[in-house]
């Protein structure tokens, strides 16, 4: 089992009047023995992970996850941390803790926010944390410096490795919407089978489809009713209990809003 702190020690979550500081930088290798971290209150800096190796378990507020090899966890200042290494699959992960006056605002520019994000490749994330850890160690006279701009460079490089390919990305979203209803699967949900935070998942949605996931879903579903109503001899209420509306007065007033034209029109208009 290999074990490195940067700064020597790992109590560090200490304050500081600084626009960006480094609390801490550490590796984990192979880990023998079960690691358990309990803060339930969190601490007053970020941290962020990244499982190079097996798995760590994480508690969140909807249950214990598993971060697997590959995955990123992010914890947001005063939010818990509380997360165990599983020794069965000789765990290793590198972190690092970092604080500020403006270490919000540029979280918040990246969009990055607590959660569990499955990226895989991210060996920039483990050589970069073995540099930081490197200058810690040395402590030059550019020490602060050094250490803040190998930091900035690789938070920044984070949003790239959570976006690689957003049509796979959406695949199944997409695959579910089509089967959905307007008021159905809540947008978490959504955004879980991504892997993404709720607000990233509409931000990347909307940057990608041009609508809101919610609205995407009602023009998937409006989509599918203008191909029954010119290809079916369905009434329009039947129509519209196809295509997961429930009121058939809600749909006729979403068909127009998209297509400009109420389905009987519509139908009359293409046939």
């Amino acid at each position: 089992m290999y074990i490195s702190y940067g700064r020597g020690e790992s109590h560090t979550d200490k304050p500081t009047q600084e626009f960006f500081y480094v609390n801490n930088c550490g590796i984990y290798k192979n880990i023998t023995h079960k690691i358990n971290v309990n803060r339930p209150n969190g601490r007053n800096d970020y941290q962020i992970i990244y499982v190079t190796e097996g798995n760590l378990f994480v508690e969140t507020n909807s249950g214990l996850k598993k971060a697997e090899k590959g995955s990123l966890i992010i914890f947001e200042p005063k939010v818990k941390q509380c997360y165990y290494s599983d020794i069965s699959h000789s765990t290793s992960y590198c972190w690092i803790h970092f604080t500020g006056t403006k270490s919000k605002d540029i979280m918040t520019s990246l969009n990055l926010k607590s959660g569990i994000y499955k990226i895989d490749d991210f060996d920039e994330f483990s050589i970069r944390c073995r540099e930081i850890i490197d200058v810690m160690q040395k402590n030059d006279n550019l020490y602060n410096i050094k250490i803040t701009g190998l930091t900035l460079s690789l938070i920044g490089d984070i949003p790239k490795k959570l976006t690689p390919d957003l049509s796979n990305k959406f695949s199944n979203v997409i695959s579910k919407m089509e089967n959905d209803k307007p008021n159905g699967t809540k947008i978490t949900e959504y955004a879980s089978l991504c892997n993404l935070s709720h607000g990233h998942f509409i931000k990347l949605f909307k940057n990608e489809y041009g609508l809101s996931p919610s609205n995407y879903r009602l023009k998937l579903l409006i989509d599918k009713s203008r191909a029954l109503l010119i290809d079916s001899d369905l009434k329009i209420n039947e129509v519209s209990q196809k295509c997961g509306f429930d009121d058939p007065l809600y749909f006729s007033r979403i068909f127009k809003k998209f297509v400009g034209l109420s389905p009987e029109n519509y139908r009359k208009k293409h046939r």
